[in-house]
């Protein structure tokens, strides 16, 4: 399941990639237009799609590289093991937020779908814009939910300290 998760999340890595490319497009020609008179309507409403399509598929990799802030400035006082089933608690808790977050998305894009809601301006369905922006979000509560099997094996083994043979550091703590 690793290696397909890993390739989903770089799946939406690329697609944020890609969306921030066209954010800077759409304001080069933005500014082209607006320069010949011709302002192009539909620019905030482009570049608000893409821009919450943009976060909500950046973040499941960003987390599964580490690339978010993390402090630590309670817990470092803990030793490891418990560092890790703190953190283990605060991964499979944004688990959970995440997932209720993504079920809200998509409850609220099939009401949008059925009332036949569309974008202001370019008249655009929200629809597909919703279930893209809940995709990201379950991606990021399943990388949440192997960072938190991860943890809790880690917290686990941690525990277990069998000294190697000719390991004296370890021989000595254990004769301690």
């Amino acid at each position: 399941m690793g290696s397909t998760l890993f390739g989903f999340c770089r799946i939406l890595q690329i697609c944020a990639g890609v969306l921030l490319l066209f954010l800077m497009v759409l304001s080069g020609v933005s500014v082209v237009l607006r320069l010949c008179g011709k302002p192009f309507s539909g620019e905030y409403e482009l570049a608000g799609f893409a821009g919450a399509l943009l976060a909500s598929f950046a973040l499941a990799e960003t987390q599964r590289n580490r690339g978010h802030v993390e402090l630590d400035i309670f817990t470092r006082r803990f030793s490891q093991r418990t560092q890790r089933i703190l953190g283990a608690v605060n991964v499979l808790l944004g688990a959970l937020v995440m997932g209720v977050v993504s079920l809200q998305l998509i409850r609220r894009a099939m009401v949008l779908m059925r009332t036949g809601e569309v974008s202001e301006t370019l008249k655009l369905p929200i629809t597909w814009m919703m279930m893209a922006v809940a995709v990201g979000f379950i991606m990021l509560a399943l990388v949440y939910v192997a960072d938190g099997i991860r943890s809790c094996c880690q917290a686990a083994s941690s525990g277990l300290h069998f000294p190697v043979d000719g390991d004296t550091t370890s021989a000595r703590k254990g004769q301690s």
